[in-house]
């Protein structure tokens, strides 16, 4: 393997191309949301198949992440970044051009599919070519960005939308070709090629059992969630996936080249790592229904109530570079024990005292701030110290495949709570109390992490 000794200056510069590519993958997930009524009438279809504009994009994020992740490992970041540009460029061009329907979800599956590996391939160049000391802050750059794409997508698309819907996606393009030309001439080729074993099988299964467990969820009736739950339009698919599941770690295990990598599970840090991840995805999904609590307590305007998100992207922008910094002092346990206490309390406040705006804005801040340092560079970080060269973007794939899949279950339940009380405001009260199950959950593993001292020693272990 060539090792490349980079510059500061020319890492940096290559930091932030990676950063303006996961910032577009994280962006294009939630931008839709303005759109789908516009596509709803483009094609003439009704809400629930137009979710599938979301979903598909969710689903294939999912199912990507570890495959380019892996792809990575063998055949290089730069090759793997370009190849996922260009393959997102094509799979916006295709949205924005369609005629059919099916076109758009053509395209949402490839931009999903290439975005899934950009967070893992920039989080593994940076424990492959950043000091130690300097790992938490870059990490730190890469949630922020991520957090704010994901959270600025809604906002952004409403503002493009007057001039169709479209250019929500036509923008993308010469956006890539800008990162494609500047990967050319600023990141070299870091690795030599070496045999990608595909495993075929594996892929195969895992699409299946992610995609019937996407399909089972979507069809659920959430204002008749039990009834819909036992269906043949729900059950059979969410029985599969649960059939599928421990077939798939069972030949993942066999695997020479598995696509996801059980071997790391065995790591009790990777382990409670990728349990809180889980746990993140199940709690988020809060946030796609604050806007609707916000309008059925304090607006009667659906635009002004999505202003409702400001602290939140306020909240994650100014963490992202402060965690990074205390990331390198104190490690990953500290931050992210101190993260899921603001989490609990920040729940407590919204679930007694909602009603008051100004508690409202306060305890959307302290559960942001917690969110942040769960998901975001503290669990990256301890992925980096646990994971050796070879493994780091692999390793970076299966967290976020267990906060995607989270997102999935969580976005469900959530949404049939909240129906089954026909969208009053207990339903939203009681949608807390679950994710406030789940905070709890996340302290009590993030109180067994690894203290900054032996996570140190852990490094100096993977790195030799």
């Amino acid at each position: 393997m060539v090792k490349i000794e980079l510059t500061k200056g020319r890492r940096n510069i290559i930091l932030v191309l990676f950063l303006f590519g996961l910032f577009i993958g994280s962006l294009d997930a939630g931008i839709i949301g303005p759109a789908l009524q516009s596509i709803q009438g483009t094609f003439n279809i009704d809400s629930r198949l137009s979710s599938w504009v979301y979903t598909t994009y969710v689903l294939f994020f999912i199912v990507g992440s570890p495959i380019v992740a892996k792809l990575s490992d063998f055949k290089g970041k730069r090759n793997i970044y370009i190849l996922s540009i260009a393959i997102f460029a094509i799979g916006s061009g295709l949205i924005a051009f369609s005629h059919v329907f099916e076109l758009v979800i053509l395209g949402r599956a490839l931009q999903g599919f290439s975005a899934g590996g950009l967070f893992p391939l920039a989080a593994a160049f940076i424990g492959d070519y950043f000091p130690v000391e300097k790992r938490g802050t870059a990490l730190g750059s890469l949630g922020s960005v991520y957090g704010m794409g994901a959270i600025c997508g809604p906002v952004l698309g409403a503002i493009i939308l007057p001039f169709g819907w479209e250019w929500l996606f036509l923008i993308n393009i010469p956006i890539a070709i800008c990162l494609i030309l500047g990967s050319f001439l600023f990141i070299p080729i870091f690795e030599q090629n070496k045999e990608f074993n595909v495993d075929w099988l594996g892929i195969g299964l895992f699409s299946i059992a992610v995609s019937s467990l996407a399909f089972g969820l979507n069809r659920i009736d959430s204002s008749k969630f039990f009834e819909s739950l036992f269906s043949f339009e729900v059950l059979p698919f969410i029985l599969l996936f649960i059939i599928l599941l421990p077939i798939l770690f069972k030949i993942e295990k066999k695997s020479k080249e598995p696509l996801l990598p059980i071997e790391l599970l065995k790591i009790k840090e990777m382990l409670v790592a990728s349990c809180i991840s889980l746990c993140f995805g199940m709690m988020v999904s809060i946030y796609v229904f604050l806007p609707s609590l916000a309008l059925l307590i304090f607006f009667n305007d659906n635009s002004i109530a999505s202003l409702i998100m400001l602290p939140i992207v306020l909240t994650s922008t100014i963490a992202a570079p402060i965690v990074g910094i205390l990331l390198d002092r104190l490690g990953s346990k500290k931050i992210m024990v101190t993260g899921t206490i603001s989490l609990l309390f920040g729940i407590i406040i919204m679930v007694f005292f909602f009603k008051i705006f100004y508690l409202f804005i306060f305890a959307e801040v302290f559960i942001s701030f917690g969110l942040f340092t769960i998901v975001g560079a503290p669990i990256r970080y301890i992925v980096l110290t646990e994971t050796k060269k070879g493994q780091r973007g692999s390793g970076q794939a299966t967290v976020n495949i267990l906060s995607n899949v989270g997102q999935l279950i969580g976005g469900a339940l959530i949404g049939a709570i909240i129906a089954s009380f026909s969208g009053k405001v207990i339903g939203y009260n009681i949608s807390f109390v679950f994710i406030f199950i789940f905070a709890i959950i996340s302290f009590l593993l993030a109180i067994q992490l690894k203290n900054r001292k032996e996570q140190l020693k852990t490094v100096e272990l993977n790195n030799r």
